[in-house]
């Protein structure tokens, strides 16, 4: 004996109507069969991509495994930052690949900055910048690596720094911080 998957009477085997709702037995089964039959083919689906993504993530860089991270943790609006990061418009001149590039840091933490430009950066290279914040503070270099893309600008998070450089970082973060109060 069966259940009626509408009113939940018992019904008998080869019953092709429900005798206490009407409902046609046969037609929700096959309903309910097919849907089954979608839930494993997206299931099965996922694990082809999943397993693909996994052949592909074995083969990346740390840097490039990063940047992936970054980019997953966006789309599932689950960014988490080690830093908190300010708005800011402070003028970031740059080298990379030997040529100086003058733009602007659009937000600034002490772990790295996201630079406003279009010009055409690689993810994973290296980059000078030279940051400085009118009338607050002198200029100063920091090396970066450039962990991210996007149509508006590149992501750099700093390189090791030495403990200068670390207290310039923060003294920066720190008045762009005050200047945003």
């Amino acid at each position: 004996m069966t259940e009626c998957p509408k009113c939940g009477y018992n019904i008998q085997p080869g019953d092709v109507e429900c005798s206490h709702c009407g409902t046609d037995v046969a037609y929700i089964k096959e309903k309910l069969a097919k849907k089954e039959a979608e839930v494993a083919e997206k299931q099965t689906q996922k694990e082809r991509i999943s397993e693909r993504l996994f052949e592909l993530i074995e083969k990346m860089t740390e840097s490039q495994l990063e940047s992936l991270l970054a980019a997953a943790e966006e789309l599932l609006g689950k960014k988490k930052r080690v830093h908190e990061r300010f708005t800011c418009l402070i003028t970031a001149d740059c080298v990379y690949h030997h040529r100086a590039y003058n733009n602007y840091v659009k937000d600034i933490s002490v772990g790295g900055v996201f630079m406003e430009t279009r010009e055409p950066f690689s993810q994973g290279e290296a980059i000078l910048l030279t940051l400085s914040m009118a009338h607050y503070s002198k200029p100063f270099k920091i090396t970066g690596e450039i962990i991210r893309l996007t149509p508006e600008g590149v992501g750099v998070k700093f390189k090791t720094m030495s403990q200068v450089q670390e207290e310039l970082i923060q003294n920066l973060v720190k008045q762009v911080e005050k200047f945003k109060k």
